[in-house]
C-alpha cells in the first residue's frame, strides 16, 4: 500500500468502533456487567478468556470520552485484584481527558514504581495513546525519574512504543515525530548503537506514505546520516533505507 494517511486510517477505524459501541451499547454493557467476577484470580483459559473479553467490551464502551465512560473505567482500575484488569481498565483511560486518566497513571505509577516490568507497561501505555498531546507527554517522560537513556528495556518501552506502534502521532502531518525520533537516534547512537539502529528501523517504510510525509521523514534521515562519529549500525541502516 502506498500514499498511506495515517490521519484518515484513524478516523476511520475511530468511526467505526464508536458506531459499533453505539449500536449495541446495551449488550456489550449487558456482557461486560456480566463477566464481572468474585472468584479469586486464576490464570487459567477460563478465566483468561473472560477477562480478555470484558476488557475488550470496556474498550468499546469507552470509545466516546465522557464522564461516564471515564468513571467506568477508572472504576475497573481501582478495583482491580489482578494486573490484567488493572490494565483493562488503564489502557483506555489513556486515551482520554480528564482527572480519572492524571489520577489513575499516577496511582499506577506509585504502586508498582519498584517493578520495572511494570513501569515500562506504564511508559508504553502513554506512548501510545492517541491523544494530541501524546508526543509532548512522551518528551515530559524521558525527563520523568524512572526513565534512564541508558537502560535499553526503558528506551524500548518510551520510545520504541511511540515511534513503532503509534503511527498517528509518530506520523503527525507536522513531522515532529520525526524530529524526536532522529534526536533519540543520535543521542543513543553513542550510547548504544544497535538500539539506536533499532529505533531508526521506524524510517524503513517511509516510501509508502503520502509525498510531505516522505520528504519530512527523509530530511531527519539525511541528518542522522550527516551526524558525525555515526556509527556503522546507525550508518548502515540509514544508507539502506535511503536506497
Amino acid at each position: 500500500i502506498d500514499d498511506v494517511d495515517p490521519d484518515a486510517v484513524h478516523v476511520a477505524r475511530e468511526t467505526l468502533r464508536k458506531a459499533l459501541a453505539a449500536t449495541h451499547s446495551g449488550a456489550l454493557r449487558e456482557i461486560y456487567q456480566s463477566l464481572k467476577s468474585n472468584e479469586p484470580y486464576s490464570p487459567d483459559a477460563g478465566p483468561s478468556g473472560r477477562r480478555a473479553l470484558r476488557n475488550m467490551c470496556l474498550r468499546y464502551l469507552a470509545a466516546e470520552d465522557t464522564k461516564e465512560t471515564r468513571t467506568l473505567a477508572f472504576e475497573q482500575f481501582r478495583s482491580a485484584d489482578n494486573m490484567t484488569d488493572k490494565i483493562g481498565g488503564l489502557a483506555p483511560l489513556s486515551d482520554m481527558n480528564g482527572e480519572e486518566r492524571d489520577l489513575a497513571l499516577k496511582q499506577f505509577y506509585e504502586q508498582w514504581k519498584a517493578n520495572p516490568l511494570v513501569v515500562d507497561k506504564w511508559m508504553s501505555l502513554q506512548a501510545m495513546s492517541c491523544r494530541p498531546d501524546t508526543l509532548s507527554q512522551v518528551e515530559g517522560l524521558t525527563k520523568h525519574a524512572a526513565f534512564n537513556i541508558e537502560n535499553p528495556n526503558r528506551v524500548r518501552a518510551l520510545v520504541g512504543a511511540f515511534v513503532m506502534n503509534n503511527q498517528l502521532r509518530f506520523h503527525a502531518a507536522d513531522g515532529a515525530g520525526y524530529r524526536f525520533l532522529a534526536d533519540r537516534v543520535v543521542q543513543l547512537d553513542g550510547l548504544n548503537p544497535q538500539v539506536a539502529a533499532r529505533l531508526c528501523g521506524a524510517f524503513e517504510t517511509w516510501r509508502r506514505f503520502d509525498g510531505k510525509r516522505q520528504t519530512l521523514m527523509r530530511e531527519q534521515l539525511m541528518r542522522i546520516k550527516d551526524a558525525p562519529g555515526l556509527s556503522r549500525n546507525v550508518s548502515e541502516i540509514t544508507e539502506k533505507t535511503l536506497g
